[in-house]
């Protein structure tokens, strides 16, 4: 049984902000942690965020949008 915590309290994070800054986009520890939140998003949602809609297939992160204009109005 899952003990009651306190919704406030929020775990100590293992990267500062500051230091995923300094990462290689493309390193080892990086891809890792992207898998670890496909994962995570797949056993909350009960959806792949990695699996692609057409063929079934295992998609690839490629890049991150990261730009507001771009996000609004992709065309």
């Amino acid at each position: 049984m899952r003990k009651n915590s306190d919704a406030t309290t929020l775990p100590t994070p293992a990267i500062a902000d500051a230091d995923w800054e300094r990462l290689e986009p493309e390193s080892a520890y990086v891809k890792k942690c992207r898998l670890k939140w496909a994962a995570l998003i797949k056993a909350v949602y009960e959806v792949d965020p990695l699996k692609c809609p057409k063929c079934g297939g295992t998609m690839k992160i490629i890049s991150f949008i990261e730009d507001d204009a771009t996000i609004q109005n992709p065309e």
